[in-house]
């Protein structure tokens, strides 16, 4: 069966613009069996996908995931999130005032 045939959807992520491959097979699979994310014209190239068949659905990849978290959580650090202040006071290391 053609690639062509199967993709609908593309995940795409919606910061780097990178696209995760779900057409991963046994003899393609990546080195620690995870998910594999390529660029977009790398991943049309590969799959020989022409330009009007396939649809975007917008997701995170790890990577952005990871540092889209980081970020937000110094963000609530620095600005004093309750939910910050509520993990410190958990661990004991809320100050008191």
């Amino acid at each position: 069966m053609n690639i062509v045939e199967k993709v609908l959807f593309i995940p795409i992520c919606c910061v780097c613009d990178q696209v995760r491959d779900d057409q991963q097979t046994g003899e393609r699979s990546t080195s620690n069996g995870l998910e594999q994310w390529m660029s977009f014209e790398s991943f049309l190239r590969l799959y020989r996908i022409p330009h009007d068949a396939y649809y975007l659905t917008h997701t995170y990849c790890p990577r952005c995931v990871q540092h889209l978290s980081f970020d937000q959580q110094k963000a609530e650090e620095r600005l004093g999130h309750p939910r910050v202040e509520a993990h410190q006071e958990e661990i004991g290391g809320g100050s008191s005032a």
